[in-house]
């Protein structure tokens, strides 16, 4: 221990046996004292009981367990006045005595709460009375030294919080893995400080090229992508070429695309599609795609017969492999499923359905009182999953029965489920 300190020095506490320091351990020596303030050395040995809670008092502090040297902080309930301390402590498993509040005679207000230095007070657009408490928030870059709260009782605020500057440091800003920071790097950083980083070369960066040093900790920093690098073994293994050629050793950035060719005598496989071709770089990583080998031998028959449907071109009795039809639906039949098979070692791939459509009964409506809610639905069939709204004829309403929902019916396989109207007075 030294008999005086400089500004920046660092005191650390420490307690004696069966006492634990209550309070930050480490405080350090500024321009206006030490901060934050010094902590106590608690016993550890005695435990307390839940707090007393005396009528119109309101317990500030909220812990689970309460030892020896443990405060509690208290406040009087709106239009009550605290008589004694607004403080009671725990000693020896006991409590001291809490102080009491008496219903005040008058409701007196306070002033509006006056201002702090670096720091605001967030008020709302009104008188404040006793028992109220207004709340301040500090400036970026400070913190309050002790309650942030302030309480109106009997016309006077109490104590103002102070607005102290933050002085923390950051250590070396964290490295990332394909970058590095810009100039030289210091072992320390005061509040405020920022650093640049950039990516290699190839690599793109995402997130924000400045991080900055706040309140001892350094803000987000980014991510170096990487590019990818063809692999031959990999088009080889997988049958297929660069459909454009390139120069040289070829790199490609992240979230670049490239576009492969299949190799003569390959092709994409009929359950793939085309744009599987097209591939885009992604954090260094490419899926390459893979063709497979015509076979000549495994042709296909005629397409299989669908019903309420057929194949657009006329129908032949052979198929080479690889080779498509394209079907079509009868009218006002819903196709469901691809509207185009393939022909792959022999088979033909599954053909689609064409699920019959909805009619619209007149007859249904005039007897279930329901007319059509948009002029629109004014027609005689509906697809497969289309939905018409009704509504109840006039001087009608919906059964008891039913809802909202009713009146909304999906066309499912040609069925339609009516709701129903009944008369008023029935």
């Amino acid at each position: 221990m030294k008999k005086s300190y400089e500004e920046g020095d660092v005191v650390q506490f420490l307690c004696q046996k069966n006492y634990s320091v209550k309070g930050s351990d480490l405080i350090q020596c500024y321009d206006f004292g030490w901060y934050p303030e010094p902590p106590i050395c608690e016993d550890r040995r005695n435990k307390c009981p839940p707090p007393p809670q005396p009528p119109n008092v309101n317990i500030l502090t909220d812990l689970r367990t309460y030892y020896s040297g443990d405060k509690v902080h208290l406040a009087c309930q709106l239009n009550f006045a605290m008589r004694g301390s607004d403080e009671i402590r725990c000693e020896n498993g006991k409590w001291t005595s809490p102080p009491s509040c008496i219903e005040a005679k008058e409701k007196r207000p306070c002033d509006q709460p006056p201002p702090i230095e670096k720091g605001t007070a967030i008020t709302e657009d009104k008188v404040y009375y006793t028992g109220e408490t207004v709340r301040y928030r500090c400036n970026h870059g400070y913190s309050t030294n002790g309650s942030n709260e302030i309480t109106c009782i009997m016309g006077k605020w109490t104590s103002l919080p102070k607005c102290i500057e933050i002085r923390e440091t950051c250590p070396s800003p964290p490295p990332i893995k394909n970058g590095a920071t810009f100039g030289p790097l210091l072992t320390s950083y005061p509040t405020g400080s920022s650093v640049k980083y950039k990516c290699q070369r190839y690599h793109i960066m995402e997130g924000p090229e400045t991080v900055h040093c706040v309140q001892g900790k350094w803000t987000t920093q980014p991510t170096c992508l990487e590019p990818c690098t063809l692999s031959v073994d990999d088009m080889s293994h997988n049958n297929i070429e660069m459909k454009w050629r390139l120069e040289g050793e070829v790199f490609f950035l992240h979230g670049d695309t490239i576009d492969f060719v299949c190799k003569q005598g390959y092709y994409l496989s009929p359950f793939s599609m085309q744009s599987q071709l097209t591939v885009q770089c992604t954090q260094g990583k490419l899926r390459y795609p893979t063709c497979i080998m015509k076979d000549p031998k495994e042709k296909c028959g005629s397409p299989p017969v669908i019903e309420n449907g057929d194949v657009v071109d006329p129908r032949r009795t052979e198929y080479e492999s690889d080779s498509s039809v394209e079907y079509s639906c009868f009218e006002h039949y819903f196709l469901q499923g691809a509207n185009q098979i393939y022909c792959s070692k022999g088979q033909w791939t599954t053909p689609p359905d064409c699920i019959e459509p909805c009619t619209l009964s007149k007859d249904v409506m005039d007897k279930n009182n329901l007319i059509l809610r948009w002029s629109f639905d004014d027609k005689s069939y509906f697809f497969h999953g289309d939905y018409i709204e009704f509504l109840c004829k006039e001087n009608n309403y919906g059964a008891p029965s039913s809802s909202v929902l009713d009146f909304r019916v999906q066309c499912s396989r040609g069925q339609l489920t009516y709701p129903r109207c009944v008369e008023r007075g029935r």
